[in-house]
């Protein structure tokens, strides 16, 4: 029986058969006193603080720069600007700007850190461990963990776990938008701050189960398993808090890396569901104990804020435009393993580096699946999208042999912050479909470079094969024809690195004619005479076609893989240089650790006032 196992004070009160008697009431008013139950509350508050003031900080570094970036003189009307800022301060922030990136930009081994889902980033790993240490020090670090009985009132350590977890599932569930107001207040889009979501529901899984072990451990050291099965029939907070936690577990499951890499369309199908069994079985279980279904309610307002403002602003509600409207995409194949999407007449403003999502009316169409977009070369006004086939969607999509293609939009979505006019230097690193990120910024800064500070833009691609330069063929040709003179000048320089020994003659070969003046091909030909990758006449031969092709070194194609440190150390690094990359986990290993090598050459050269990078990944 229970009263077998009750647990004796030291001042011989029984837990469990004195639960009615003077002695006890006493000294669990005396208990309540010490350590008032009413008080854990403040616990939520202290995570909601921290968090504030991260976003707080966040929202005055995006401030900054966009004040520093609208008082550069990138445009006529900007020289002479009185919001210069002063040249001191302006120094100050560029040097502990470029210590921050110096650590932060540095990445970690992509494969194991990716692997376990660690941060790859050092910077999002400083941010992400210090809000765990801070949480978990305002948990365990105030005692007492137990109260001497339990009718004493519930554990200390539970009370202030669970509330700090219910804080957090405010940040989670705001997080998750496609939209939402952090990303907007920090100027990071979803993808980048998806890592904090992520673990954001990793502490608030932790802090549920430290909240629900310490009634499992007191009722069992009362009065053994009957105990804990006495408890369970009577209180309805113990069997209602079940569900919630339930929830929680599976959602973690299924979002776990290994879980997303094989079976994503199902973890996506499956995330939202268990997040709305989630908060319904969550709100019933706390409501109303101290208040906490507060955070719930902020949650519930936020989240369907965010939703409605995807929708009308970015999605199938957007004014203007049927419920649900779907367009038209022409499909075809382009290279080994690739599909090419173009969308002729798109009704969507965008900015170089965005994506859209994508679903096809057909039997996919509960799949919705991010792609960069870049505008098409061939139909003008039109949007263009490369489409690697792995397996999925992609994969039905490239076997699928359809011409044309139903689909929904919904974005556009990502970009970067700052304004690239106000950057002397454009660096844009990018392998595979990753071309698809950093086209555009070439497409729409070319013709218009003579307007803003931009003196160079150089694009580096790296390819497996020399087919895939196809997929961006018409993008090349159009844009060798109208900036020639900026190519001839050295100052947009393009660069193509083709890993494997697979070969199309002539690939391209059909870019449009158009005379040349032979002091233009002196020129040329001494800028490839002196440039600093070692070419052999093979290399230099196959850049275009040999047949009287005029354009004959205006794009170098590389037949080698390169080494991507030295390609960036070798850059001409200017006053202010931006570095954008696209591609696989290794590239951007690489391009994050050289990037951040580079900050000390805003230390050591005067003229150089900062080395920023923005790289894309989905790898959420």
């Amino acid at each position: 029986m229970i009263e077998e196992r009750d647990l004796v004070l030291s001042n011989g009160i029984h837990c469990i058969a004195d639960i009615h008697s003077e002695l006890y009431a006493r000294l669990k008013k005396e208990s309540q006193a010490v350590t008032p139950w009413v008080y854990q509350k403040q616990y939520g508050k202290f995570v909601t603080y921290f968090v504030a003031v991260i976003i707080f900080l966040s929202l005055i570094k995006k401030l900054a720069f966009m004040y520093y970036d609208s008082s550069e003189e990138f445009l006529p009307e900007k020289k002479n600007s009185p919001t210069t800022p002063s040249v001191f301060l302006a120094r100050i922030m560029t040097k502990l700007v470029a210590f921050n990136r110096y650590i932060c930009y540095r990445k970690f081994p992509t494969l194991i850190f990716s692997y376990l889902g660690i941060p790859t980033s050092v910077g999002t790993f400083l941010v992400v461990m210090a809000t765990t240490l801070y949480t978990l020090l305002y948990c365990f670090v105030p005692h007492p963990f137990y109260r001497p009985c339990a009718g004493f009132g519930s554990p200390p350590l539970s009370v202030r776990a669970g509330i700090m977890a219910i804080s957090l599932v405010s940040f989670v569930f705001s997080l998750s938008g496609k939209i939402n107001v952090i990303g907007w207040l920090v100027g990071l889009s979803y993808e980048k701050i998806n890592i904090y979501h992520q673990w954001a529901s990793i502490l608030c899984l932790f802090f549920s189960w430290v909240h629900v072990i310490p009634f499992l451990r007191q009722a069992r050291h009362e009065g053994g398993y009957e105990r804990m099965h006495q408890r369970w029939k009577a209180s309805d907070m113990w069997r209602s808090g079940v569900p919630p936690i339930l929830f929680l577990n599976l959602l973690w499951l299924s979002s776990l890396p290994i879980a997303r890499r094989h079976f994503y369309e199902i973890f996506l199908q499956l995330h939202w569901i268990l997040a709305v069994g989630f908060y319904i079985s969550l709100f019933y279980h706390v409501y109303p104990e101290l208040n906490s279904h507060m955070y719930l309610v902020a949650t519930i307002v936020v989240w369907f804020a965010q939703l409605f403002y995807r929708l009308a602003v970015k999605g199938y509600l957007r004014p203007g435009r049927s419920f649900m409207a779907s367009t038209i995409a022409n499909v075809s194949i382009v290279g080994e393993g690739c599909v090419e999407l173009i969308v002729k007449d798109v009704d969507m403003a965008y900015s170089p580096g965005q994506h859209i999502f994508v679903r096809t009316i057909d039997k996919d169409i509960i799949s919705n699946h991010p792609f960069s977009i870049f505008p098409s070369a061939k139909y003008p006004g039109g949007i263009k999208m490369l489409i690697r086939a792995q397996k999925g969607f992609s994969k039905r999509l490239y076997e699928s042999n359809d011409d044309m293609k139903k689909i929904l939009i919904d974005g556009p979505y990502g970009g970067i912050e700052r304004d690239i006019r106000s950057f002397t230097n454009v660096y844009l690193i990018c392998s595979g479909s990753g071309i698809s990120t950093c086209l555009p910024f070439l497409q729409k800064y070319g013709p218009i470079l003579h307007k803003t500070n931009l003196e160079v833009i150089t694009l580096d691609w790296v390819v497996r094969h020399r087919e895939d330069i196809s997929w961006i063929r018409d993008e090349i040709c159009t844009l060798s024809n109208n900036l020639r003179q900026l190519f001839l000048d050295g100052t947009i320089v393009v660069r193509i690195y083709v890993c494997s020994d697979s070969t199309v003659p002539g690939i391209i070969k059909t870019f449009p004619q158009t005379a040349d003046t032979a002091s233009d091909q002196s020129d040329l030909a001494k800028r490839e005479k002196d440039t600093e990758f070692g070419q052999d006449d093979t290399e230099s031969n196959s850049t275009f076609d040999k047949s009287n092709n005029e354009y004959k070194g205006l794009i170098t194609i590389i037949p080698s893989k390169p080494d991507l440190n030295q390609v960036i150390n070798d850059y001409q690094i200017g006053f202010r240089n931006c570095f954008i990359c696209s591609g696989s986990d290794s590239l951007r290993y690489t391009v994050g650790n050289s990037v951040a090598g580079l900050q000390a050459k805003v230390f050591s050269n005067k003229n150089v006032e900062e080395c920023y990078l923005h790289s894309e990944s989905f790898g959420y």
